[in-house]
């Protein structure tokens, strides 16, 4: 059975800058004192600022400029203060250089890292019922079906639905 949520009512978190929370009314943002949905949260924030990179073509420097906060922020949080940052991020650029225009192109599979990159390519390979039927799947919502006033958010965890609602497009 497909579950039914109204966005309307969810409890939708989003991480912004610290001096922004007093443009709000009261009860409009909170202090995220879990590490753990923190951490989630800032993951989803450097979605957010990739997305924002793409959407500009690429020609919004201070959408860059976002991006490199947040992933300070996070590394903050964690444990990782901004100047440690540098010194490692430095002194790996001396060893192992910088990324540029040089591309790998026959990636191992079974090297986790490179999992991204394999499920990239699936996304643009394969048709959806394709992806579902050989379950190359994670847990990021696979996207939503609305009609304004319900939406439904398909996730890996409810193959089922998902199944029925493609078999039903």
């Amino acid at each position: 059975m497909v579950e039914l949520v109204n966005l309307n009512k969810m409890s939708i978190k989003k991480l912004v800058r610290e001096k922004i929370p007093v443009e709000f009314k009261p009860g409009e943002s909170e202090i995220i004192t879990d590490k753990s949905e923190l951490n989630n949260l800032y993951a989803l924030k450097v979605k957010e600022e990739l997305i924002e990179i793409q959407q500009a073509d690429h020609k919004d420097i201070m959408e860059f400029c976002d991006l490199i906060e947040v992933a300070y922020a996070f590394a903050e949080q964690n444990g990782f203060p901004r100047q440690d940052i540098d010194l490692h991020r430095l002194g790996k650029q001396d060893r192992k250089g910088t990324f540029t225009n040089v591309a790998l192109n026959n990636l191992n599979p079974n090297n986790p890292s490179n999992d991204i990159y394999f499920k990239e390519s699936y996304k643009k390979d394969l048709n959806p019922k394709k992806l579902l039927n050989d379950h190359i799947l994670d847990n990021t919502p696979l996207g939503f079906v609305s009609d304004k006033q319900e939406t439904v958010i398909l996730y890996e965890s409810s193959l089922d639905a998902i199944k029925e609602v493609i078999s039903l497009i």
